[in-house]
């Protein structure tokens, strides 16, 4: 493969993911959101690496805060191929046999065609560790990722949508970090809404 072929193909994955921009989760349109106030993967994608840099700074202990960020910013870039798949959408496909799992790691398969080896392979053993959860910067990834979730919620429910089932996050937490940061933010409903109060 030639310089120029891997330039392209490159070139080619980023304007992709860059599409995520555009495609909004669809967990939020069930619950009657309309489509201009949806967030979309990308808005969802950078509240998880911000989350997650904070949960694995507040973890300490040789944390791999750069990895954690890493992890969480880039669990969704299957979407690009097969979309946001919300909670009645997977009860269909795993009807049918198809668990969503195995639908988000087709779609990363047939993403990473074609790319050079190793990018496939960083590419390939990331996802394969944000999706196993078992190191310690997969857990706070996971964590961030339904933190960045249950904010969401939290704001959409104070803007009068039915939200609270998004913001039921509390048994699926791994970390003791996430779980603390998670009850702080529950339990002070000043703290999602302090930012648009603000005078200075």
């Amino acid at each position: 493969m030639s310089a120029r072929q891997v330039t392209t193909k490159i070139a080619a994955l980023l304007l992709e993911l860059l599409t995520l921009k555009n495609v909004t989760r669809t967990g939020w349109a069930r619950v009657g959101i309309p489509p201009a106030a949806q967030e979309t993967v990308a808005a969802h994608s950078f509240g998880s690496g911000a989350i997650a840099i904070i949960l694995a700074g507040l973890q300490g202990n040789g944390t791999d805060v750069g990895k954690a960020a890493m992890l969480a910013i880039l669990h969704d870039i299957g979407e690009t191929r097969s979309g946001d798949i919300n909670h009645v959408s997977k009860g269909i496909l795993e009807q049918l046999g198809l668990p969503k799992d195995q639908v988000d790691q087709r779609a990363e398969e047939l993403q990473r065609q074609g790319l050079p080896k190793w990018l496939q392979t960083f590419l390939r053993e990331t996802l394969e560790e944000s999706h196993k959860k078992e190191s310690l910067e997969a857990k706070i990834a996971g964590d961030a990722d339904l933190i960045d979730l249950g904010i969401q919620a939290l704001l959409y429910l104070r803007q009068g949508y039915p939200t609270q089932e998004f913001s039921e996050i509390d048994s699926q937490l791994q970390t003791e970090v996430g779980k603390a940061l998670w009850k702080l933010i529950k339990e002070d409903p000043e703290i999602s809404t302090a930012w648009f109060s603000r005078r200075s």
